[in-house]
Formats: structure tokens, C-alpha cells, sequence
């Protein structure tokens, strides 16, 4: 209990405090009754000391030099019998209390000392045992939740009555949040709010689980909340049960959503590996993760860029075996938490140094006009905190899942030609490299050449020569279908610098650019350049 509990018992209406008013707030665990000069050597703290001041009586000044000491001390306040050997106070020690915040409070000489000590310890262990029963119906409470196997809502929900104050969780892993509101109001101020500003503004507990944060526990004010009752020692017995139970919710959670992910997971590779013999069997299978079989599907390969090499980089400098590991999973997480943004509805897994998505693109034409812009903001992210990129690789689409083995080969295939090609886009979808798909499968390496050198190799030596840019201009001249205009636009040139570069082109050359059958084999040759990097 406080000091100033005591003053407000009745047993002790004549009680006066004399200084040091701002310290009752301070804590009383035990009464105890001093007359001896050296009293500050047997002080624990907490006490309340009641004194004749008899020690004091022929020299009061001897208390003003104590008075720091028993403050110290932690003595919670000094109860002096003015009417017995000392008058008054001087006003330098009373000065000295206000200053200190040393309750000094006056007991008039006719309280014998166990009419003071008897209702104070009688009072205390009275609030203790209060407290030990209302401890213990928390502890039943949450215990109960556990036993029941009962989820966030509910713990939050129970809390929430037990300190009499709106509650939100903040749950990290699975992107969810779960609310205790009574007060609409502050619900609706809050719910929009990103998970940053909500821990700018509002004060939170993390929730921890081995060293990492798996959530966070937001408490409203009592006064945006409705009216207050329990106490802050009760609310923070309740609040670490609270969080006691919500960390054994999340661990379970979690092992859940694991073995879930695990079976979830050996289908779609058993669907993208074609290991399902009985498209009944994959129907039935698909049911039960409440997915749509006959639907359309793309796969979406995101594969991180020299993922070999960087792994063989990060092994050979970590002392950590479990770090390749811990990295990877942050990599993906950064993606998927991204794509989540863009697609509402899709279905994942993993694979060695890729995420694979099967997603209805056909469904999603208005995200498809801006998704070049959305993938390339997720790698300039990925680049900047990972310092990795990565490729995306699109598939053909399928009607149904059973086929969906189909996509995934071209998706790679998409990924594995861009090395190739060795352009700077961040998608590539199978069905536009239909030029590269083709000549990719051409093995007669020394046929390449040849056909590269009759149609090129002249642009390619000038350019060497004189540090010119004639290839890349043909380049842009063809991707503009063959428009002066809006080859000098795209390359931020005047149309004459573009002329007078493919006239210099004609004349080194000696080919007719007009020509038909000459456009065709110079196209050829430059997409036979990049595929084969020369």
C-alpha cells in the first residue's frame, strides 16, 4: 500500500502531514517503530517509521543531517509524536523534506505505537492476500484459455476485461491483427493505420520468442478507453500472463501452419513436377485447400540472380551453418510480403533459390498494365537490402492445375534465356521469346558465326574502332520497327544524328536497309549476338 493510503484510513484522521508531500505516493511494506540514533542500519526500505524523536530532542539539527541518509534508504516516511519531546519542527528540515519529497507526517502523543502498527500491517495483509486471490483468478483465467486451446481473440478479449482497457495484437508472422475494442471510436482512428505508425504513436510490448519478435502488444491509454478500475499491479500481473499465453498460441500457431505449409507444399511440387498420376486424386487434394482445380494459371518464377555463386560466397564467409539458410528465408519473405500486395488470391512454394507463383493472370489484366513498375520497385528494394536481384520468369497459361507442370517449364526456361540475352528487364514471359526459344536450339555454333559475321561483324568492328554506337542504334531502329522518329526519341538523339547513323551503316555495310530480306537477317544476326553473346 501508499503512505497516503494510510492518511486516508479513519483510525488516522488526526494524522497531519507536516513536509514532503509530494513522496506519498512511496510504497509501505511494514511499520516500524525507531528511537535509536543509528536507525538507518537497520533500514530495508519501505518502511514507515514512527518516532517519539526523542534522538532528536537536544538537537534537532542532527535529523536535518539524516534526512538525505534515510531517503536513501528508501524509507517510505517518517511519523513523528511532535507533542512529546519536540514542539516544532525548524523550518530548514522542513524545507529540506519539500525538497527531497521525505514525507513527514505529525502523530499526535496520545496513538499508542500498536494503535498505529496493528490496523497498517493488519491493512497490508489484507491487500496481500487480495492480491494473492486475484492473482491467482488471472492465472485461472489464462490458464484456462491454454487448456482450451482457445486463440488470440480470446486472450486479447480476456485481458481486456481484466484491466479494463482496449487491447491490439500486432501479429508479425502471419500479417494479421486482432482487436478488443469498446471504444468504436478509437477503433476506427486505428484500424487504418500501418503497423509503423501504430508503433509510432501507441506505446507496445514486443512479444519475443527466442530473442525474435514474433508480435506486438498495444495497450490503449485508460482514457481513450473506458472508465479505469483494476490497478497497474493487477494489469501487469495480467499483462505478462497475457503475454505468457499469446507467446504458447503463437509457438502453436505456428507449428500448425508448418505442418499445414509442409503438405500444402509436397502437392503443388508433386502438381509442378507432374508426380500425380490421377487428376481425380490432385481434384480431391485441391479441395481441401479450398482451391479452384479448373481455374487459369500462370507460373511466375522468381529466381535470385547467381544464386549458386552467392551461396558459395556466403558459406565460405560464414562461421554459421545455419545463415544460408536464415538468409534465404529472409530473401523470399521480403518478396512474398511484396507480391501479397499485388495479388489478392495466388498459390506458392519454394524451390533452391526461387519462389514459384501460380497465379490467374488472366484474371488480373488491370495489374498487369503496371506490373513491370511493381517488380522493378521489388528488386530496387531487394538490391538495396540484400544487395541481391532477381528474374522473373512467366509461363504460358494452362487451364488447370493438373497442367501447371507445362508453365513452370516455360517460366524457367523464360529465366534461363534472359541470362542469355543479358538485356535489363526484370520480366520475361515465355510466349515473347519466341525468336530465342527457336534459336536456342540451333548447335551448330560455327553456322552461327558464320551467319553473324556476313551480317554484322562489319557495325561491330567500327564500333570497336571508334567507340561508336552503330549496333545499339540498328538495335532501337528495329524495336521501333524501323522508325527514325522514334528511335532518336527513345535515345534522347535528333532524327539527323539517327539518319546520318544508319546512312554510315548503308555505306560500311553496303546493304539496302529498306530491303526487306536484309532487315530479316540483320534482325536474326543482332538476336543471334545476344543470345549467344558475342
Amino acid at each position: 500500500m501508499k503512505l497516503k493510503d494510510i492518511l486516508a484510513m479513519p483510525e488516522f484522521k488526526d494524522f497531519k502531514v507536516i513536509a514532503g508531500e509530494d513522496g506519498l505516493d512511496r510504497k509501505v511494506d511494514i511499520v516500524t517503530v525507531m528511537d535509536a540514533p543509528d536507525i538507518e542500519d537497520w533500514i530495508r526500505g519501505n518502511e514507515f517509521v514512527i518516532s517519539t524523536g526523542y534522538i532528536f530532542k537536544d538537537n534537532p539539527e542532527i535529523f536535518a543531517d539524516k534526512l538525505e541518509i534515510y531517503n536513501q534508504k528508501g524509507i517510505s516516511g517518517f511519523g513523528l509524536k511532535l507533542d512529546r519531546y519536540l514542539k516544532e519542527l525548524p523550518e530548514n528540515i522542513i524545507t529540506k523534506a519539500d525538497k527531497l519529497g521525505f514525507p513527514i507526517i505529525y502523530i499526535p502523543n496520545k496513538y499508542p505505537y500498536v494503535d498505529i502498527i496493528n490496523p497498517v500491517l493488519t491493512k497490508i495483509i489484507d491487500e496481500q492476500a487480495d492480491k494473492l486471490i486475484r492473482s491467482e483468478k488471472i492465472h485461472n483465467a489464462f490458464t484456462e484459455l491454454v487448456i482450451r486451446n482457445e486463440g488470440t481473440d480470446k486472450i486479447l478479449m480476456t485481458l481486456s476485461k481484466i484491466i479494463n482497457q482496449d487491447c491490439l495484437f500486432i501479429d508479425k508472422v502471419f500479417n494479421e491483427r486482432y482487436y478488443s475494442f469498446e471504444n468504436e471510436q478509437e477503433y476506427n482512428k486505428i484500424k487504418n493505420l500501418s503497423t509503423e505508425k501504430i508503433l509510432i504513436n501507441y506505446e507496445d510490448i514486443s512479444l519475443e520468442i527466442d530473442g525474435k519478435i514474433f508480435g506486438y502488444l498495444i495497450i490503449l491509454p485508460a482514457e481513450s478507453s473506458h472508465s479505469k478500475s483494476s490497478s497497474d499491479s493487477y494489469d501487469k500481473i495480467a499483462i505478462d500472463h497475457a503475454l505468457t499465453v499469446l507467446r504458447l498460441d503463437q509457438r502453436r500457431k505456428i507449428a500448425r501452419h508448418h505442418a499445414e505449409e509442409k503438405y500444402r507444399d509436397k502437392f503443388i511440387k508433386d502438381l509442378l513436377f507432374n508426380n500425380i498420376d490421377d487428376p481425380e486424386e490432385a481434384i480431391s487434394q485441391a479441395r481441401i485447400y479450398d482451391w479452384d482445380f479448373y481455374k487459369n494459371y500462370n507460373v511466375l518464377s522468381f529466381s535470385i540472380d547467381d544464386y549458386e555463386f552467392y551461396l558459395k560466397k556466403t558459406t565460405y564467409t560464414s562461421k554459421d551453418p545455419g545463415q544460408i539458410d536464415y538468409i534465404q528465408d529472409e530473401i523470399f519473405s521480403f518478396i512474398n510480403n511484396r507480391v501479397r500486395n499485388i495479388f489478392s488470391d495466388y498459390i506458392y512454394t519454394t524451390m533452391r533459390g526461387s519462389i514459384i507463383y501460380l497465379v490467374d493472370l488472366e484474371g488480373n489484366k488491370n495489374i498487369l498494365n503496371n506490373l513491370d513498375n511493381k517488380i522493378a520497385e521489388i528488386n530496387a528494394g531487394l538490391k538495396e537490402k540484400f544487395a541481391r536481384t532477381f528474374t522473373l520468369g512467366i509461363g504460358s497459361q494452362v487451364d488447370n492445375l493438373y497442367e501447371i507442370d507445362k508453365s513452370l517449364k516455360e517460366a524457367q526456361k523464360a529465366v534461363a534465356l534472359s541470362k542469355k540475352i543479358n538485356t535489363d528487364r526484370n520480366i520475361y514471359y515465355y510466349t515473347d521469346l519466341k525468336y530465342y526459344r527457336l534459336l536456342d536450339q540451333i548447335d551448330n555454333k560455327d553456322l552461327v558465326n558464320e551467319f553473324i559475321r556476313d551480317n554484322i561483324s562489319k557495325i561491330i568492328d567500327y564500333d570497336r574502332e571508334n567507340n561508336a554506337e552503330l549496333l545499339l542504334t540498328l538495335e532501337k531502329y528495329i524495336n521501333n520497327n524501323w522508325n527514325t522518329s522514334r528511335t532518336a526519341e527513345e535515345m534522347y538523339l535528333h532524327y539527323n544524328t539517327i539518319k546520318q547513323r544508319i546512312n554510315k551503316i548503308e555505306e560500311i555495310t553496303g546493304f539496302d536497309l529498306a530491303d526487306n530480306e536484309t532487315r530479316f537477317n540483320i534482325n536474326l544476326a543482332i538476336k543471334l549476338t545476344n543470345l549467344y553473346n558475342q
